[in-house]
């Protein structure tokens, strides 16, 4: 597995870029701050970033569960961004835009620091107005050509999954009318990989892979797939994943008793 790539997949799906300001004690001075930050309900994909990347995982309670947040600050959000810009799709101009920070701030003259507010004021709004784009800038899907992104595919979707996808395995009963009126509970296996997100690169990736099918819903995008392609695709991803691994392998072994019939 690439861990840049995957950590790239697991930022564009449950990650956050920002230049924050805050005052300086007893001073009128701004201080400014490029901050990468992703929190999670489960840890598991948290320790692999920290592992790659060492850094303290926080856990806080949300409404009465665990919530989990690594935060890296400058110069190390700056080294996080430089490994994992290659692969980066739905957040990759958000992180253009804060290393850009970084290479301006290197060739200011030496001891000359004022000019940094400007330009931390000006990237600042640029990144929010990027973050206000969601579904609802996009007349069409996106055309992105996925042979220019490196061939670390199985990685960074397994990051998207592990974020924002879904490995569901559904039993559920329901009654059959039979002709001769008589009911005769049925027990049907609902099994789907699926992923739903605010904006579609990451999704296209998925679908271009895995050829699923993508869904516009009103204020997100979703792919989803099943039978033989959820096999197929599960038989690949099941070595990268980390948080859904589990989830994944019950379905495959669901499957090797119930082979799927057809493709979706």
């Amino acid at each position: 597995m690439n861990p840049y790539s995957y950590i790239a997949g697991l930022i564009d799906a449950e990650g956050c870029l920002q230049i924050n300001t805050k005052k300086r004690q007893n001073s009128h001075r701004l201080k400014y701050s490029c901050i990468i930050t992703i929190g999670m309900r489960d840890k598991g994909p948290l320790d692999y970033v920290a592992s790659v990347f060492p850094k303290k995982i926080y856990e806080s309670v949300i409404k009465g569960k665990p919530f989990y947040t690594i935060r890296f600050l400058n110069t190390q959000s700056r080294e996080v961004l430089s490994k994992v810009l290659p692969f980066l799709l739905v957040k990759r101009e958000q992180a253009e835009i804060m290393l850009k920070v970084f290479e301006i701030k290197d060739n200011l003259p030496p001891k000359v620091t004022h000019p940094m507010t400007e330009i931390y004021d000006k990237f600042k709004n640029s990144i929010s107005e990027l973050k206000k784009k969601n579904q609802k800038n996009y007349t069409d899907l996106p055309k992105i050509n996925f042979s220019e992104i490196p061939d670390d595919d199985y990685s960074y979707i397994a990051g998207l999954i592990d974020g924002d996808g879904c490995i569901n395995k559904h039993t559920r009963e329901y009654i059959r009318k039979e002709k001769n009126r008589q009911q005769t509970p049925r027990i049907i296996t609902h099994l789907c990989c699926s992923i739903e997100m605010n904006q579609p690169e990451g999704i296209l990736k998925f679908a271009n892979i895995f050829d699923g099918n993508i869904q516009r819903r009103e204020k997100t995008f979703k792919v989803a797939i099943h039978g033989k392609k959820m096999q197929a695709a599960l038989e690949i991803l099941k070595n990268y994943l980390i948080l859904k691994r589990q989830p994944a392998q019950e379905c495959l072994d669901y499957f090797k008793t119930h082979p799927p019939r057809e493709l979706n």
